[in-house]
């Protein structure tokens, strides 16, 4: 990728960088070529570790440097920025407004490109998969008018039919599988993993710290901190004015995780485009063990389930439905401020109310499978929030060196759960670019030979168009939920139309008047949702045909996995634009009386990303996964591995699970971003009479290839063939001793011969170079060997 892109041109072109293209056919000419995106000064070899250095020289004038990189937000998004930047030898402080790690179930799905991610973060993919619930407890969405009980209307199994147990083994696509594991189990292992990778360990993550104010000039940022009191968490209503004094740390780069209402975004003025109020709701978080036992004794267990009844309608997240766990829930409740208020219509008791009405009705039980009889006596309402849901994306995602992450660049409803993936995908796509531009700091002069810029262009060029695809297909999800009331004779724009005319009435009666008015119009309309949905009548039957349908549809109602979102989307190009400005209603009136073009587009302004099926070979697109056997590696001759794993800093990244000694991130090279030259060996390779030449003109474009990188970055060559092929590679880069798992030369047996198939489907190509974030930058040929081109 030139200057920190991917490379545009099409792959009939050539579709590499004019530098990489020069390498690939004269490897000793391109030298400087190749490496000057990169920059050229070359990065000392001292071992000084790079925390050790707390003063940073910057450009004269300039206030020193304290540390690179702030982090801004201990969140998901945070944290694995933390870890990615530890990982590569990175020193970075992340400051946290919060005391602790979240208490409150939020995002609770984890696609298969964030568990790609968390594979070689200190054995956290492993964690996240023994800890979600067993498959069965989730693999179903349930419409049904009571969670017990009432009438099933229907359900969406998510998964193939043979699939059971744990669904984390991989697949042909991806070494990992999707996952249920709420953020606030989720936070506490990216946490732990955070503290044990940091170069300073707890001294790198600053908890119950603000980040109040940030100036930033041409070579840095200076964030303003202030600690919040002990008892304080963020938003206590504690007075700024009784708050500790501020101080300030200077940084390279900042790094703003603060969410969606962190206040960076607006302080840089950064605008947006989208629709920032598409629906009010209450998220109530309730506890209930023997609720989640007598689901699962009633053949009822769901990830989600769409609750219609004359006494709620109701979005129940099942969060735990695990034997002896805690049996926990969120209900996401429809709410319509301000002529409804969290404390008249959602105080504890109420709450109470519509968690059990959601249900079963009031008297009933249930029995096990041991005949046990269950009473669901013991909901626990822990909490009960407001919160809007919206679809807004920033108008751009770097500010001079402040690099917008996470909430804080978009917002998507959480129908399809994009929100927290698209986010810990951020951080994957920005660590590695400001590693690289940390690292080419000379220890002389300091300066930076980097281009910062084609950094920011290239961050903002790749995942801006990301979060706009991601934003519209979780849009379209939210009008496919919809389906289903609709079906039954709920139209969200009666609900709509019934808020409007009872704000309007508060000019003339009380606000209260006006509530029980809005109120009791919502309740008319519940009503359908009993004895006419529940009993064997014309219409009930026929709504209960509809429900059914939709149920059994292809994109009838939402789905739970997007292969193509997840795993296909690709850099540097887009779908194009949507001709669309702002929603009509995006920005106060009514989200439902937007035409259904503009709905769908959600109002948000740019380019989605192009989308293509998982593991296709194409530049810009993640590394087609296949599985490989290390033929030169020690300890490894019996693993599985992924084409995925060769971008890290060892082979056997996935598989550690805990992190090397403090002092292993070094400002050497032995940290520094890997980029990986994938490789296919030929028929010649076997050929007695070829042989010689073949593995002679590998190991000669191999040196050269060495020379070409800069110091700050690795370079990984992997040769991936048959068993025959790739043993014979490996006697070539291992002759009398296997290699150990950092080795920048491995031979791979291609087990399934899966990647043999993706090249083929490439044209003909024989090497690929892989980013440090596995995706596709060059597709091309190398130059060695009879048979090669």
């Amino acid at each position: 990728a030139r200057r920190g892109g991917v490379a545009r041109r099409r792959h009939e072109e050539g579709g590499m960088s004019r530098a990489m293209r020069a390498l690939a056919r004269h490897p000793v000419a391109c030298r400087a070529a190749f490496a000057s995106p990169f920059g050229t000064r070359r990065v000392s070899r001292e071992t000084t570790t790079w925390w050790s250095r707390r003063s940073w020289s910057t450009a004269s004038g300039s206030p020193p440097v304290d540390v690179p990189v702030v982090i801004v937000g201990g969140g998901p998004v945070g944290l694995t920025m933390s870890i990615l930047l530890s990982r590569l030898g990175v020193d970075s402080q992340l400051v946290e407004r919060r005391a602790a790690p979240t208490t409150h179930p939020q995002a609770h799905f984890v696609n298969n490109r964030t568990r790609e991610i968390f594979r070689p973060m200190l054995g956290l993919d492993e964690e996240v998969a023994r800890a979600q619930p067993p498959l069965e407890d989730w693999r179903h969405f349930i419409y049904a008018t009571r969670m017990l009980g009432g009438v099933e209307l229907g359900r969406v199994d998510h998964f193939d039919e043979k699939a059971s147990g744990e669904a984390s083994k991989g697949s042909a696509v991806s070494p990992t599988s999707v996952a249920h594991l709420s953020q606030h189990r989720l936070e506490p292992m990216l946490l732990a993993r955070a503290l044990e990778a940091h170069p300073r360990g707890a001294a790198g993550i600053s908890l119950r710290t603000e980040c109040v104010d940030i100036a930033q000039d041409e070579s840095g940022v200076t964030a303003e901190l202030r600690s919040m009191p002990e008892a304080s968490n963020a938003n206590d209503g504690t007075s700024r004015e009784s708050r500790s004094p501020s101080r300030k740390l200077r940084a390279r780069f900042l790094v703003a995780a603060d969410g969606a209402r962190g206040g960076l975004r607006s302080r840089l003025g950064v605008g947006d485009t989208g629709s920032p109020a598409m629906q009010h709701l209450v998220n109530v978080h309730f506890t209930s063990r023997k609720l989640a036992d007598a689901l699962r004794a009633a053949n009822r267990a769901a990830m989600l389930y769409f609750v219609f009844n004359p006494d709620v309608v109701a979005v129940v997240v099942a969060h735990e439905l695990k034997k002896d766990g805690a049996g926990e829930f969120v209900a996401q409740i429809p709410f319509f401020p301000p002529t409804q208020s969290l404390e008249e219509d959602f105080c504890e008791a109420r709450c109470a109310e519509l968690v059990r009405a959601a249900i079963q009705l009031e008297g009933d039980s249930w029995r096990t499978t041991t005949e046990e009889k269950i009473v669901v006596d013991d909901v626990r309402i822990k909490h009960a929030r407001a919160w809007t849901m919206g679809a807004t994306v920033a108008d751009r995602f770097v500010d001079g060196r402040v690099f917008l992450a996470g909430d804080a660049a978009h917002a998507f409803p959480p129908a399809g759960g994009f929100g927290m993936n698209t986010g810990v995908q951020d951080a994957h796509n920005l660590a590695w670019k400001l590693a690289a531009c940390v690292g080419s700091l000379t220890s002389e002069s300091n300066a930076e030979s980097f281009d910062v810029d084609s950094i920011a262009a290239s961050y903002d060029a790749e995942r801006r168009p990301v979060a706009v695809a991601n934003a519209r297909v979780s849009v379209r999800n939210f009008f496919r939920v919809l389906e289903i009331p609709k079906a039954i004779g709920l139209e969200p724009t009666a609900a709509d139309a019934l808020h409007a005319a009872a704000k309007a009435t508060e000019a003339m009666v009380s606000r209260d008047a006006a509530r029980r008015a809005l109120n009791a119009g919502l309740a008319l309309g519940r009503a359908q949702c009993g004895a006419l949905l529940e009993t064997d009548n014309a219409l009930g039957n026929s709504r209960r045909a509809a429900v059914a349908r939709l149920c059994g549809a292809r994109d009838g109602t939402l789905s739970l996995q997007f292969p193509e979102e997840d795993l296909g989307f690709v850099y540097g190009s887009s779908q194009g634009s949507s001709p669309v400005s702002s929603l009509p209603g995006s920005r106060g009136a009514s989200f439902f009386a937007s035409s259904a073009s503009e709905m769908e587009s959600a109002g948000i302004i740019g380019d989605g990303a192009k989308l293509v099926p998982p593991n296709t070979l194409v530049l810009g697109a993640r590394l087609p996964h296949a599985r490989l056997r290390f033929a030169n590696v020690e300890g490894l001759a019996s693993t599985d591995a992924s084409t995925l794993d060769l971008v890290e800093r060892d082979v056997d990244d996935a598989h550690k699970l805990y992190a090397r000694a403090r002092g292993g991130c070094r400002l050497t090279a032995d940290r520094a971003p890997t980029f990986a030259v994938l490789v296919s060996l030929t028929e010649s390779a076997t050929n007695p009479g070829a042989a010689a030449d073949t593995l002679a003109a590998l190991e000669a474009w191999a040196k050269e290839i060495d020379k070409a990188c800069p110091d700050f970055a690795r370079l990984r060559l992997a040769f991936l063939g048959t068993e025959t092929e790739a043993f014979a590679a490996s006697r070539l880069f291992s002759p009398g001793a296997l290699a150990d798992a950092s080795s920048l030369r491995v031979a791979a047996v291609d087990r399934d011969g899966a990647w043999a198939t993706r090249l083929q489907n490439a044209s003909g190509a024989n090497a690929v170079l892989a980013r440090p974030d596995g995706h596709v930058a060059w597709i091309g040929k190398w130059g060695g060997g009879r048979r090669m081109s």
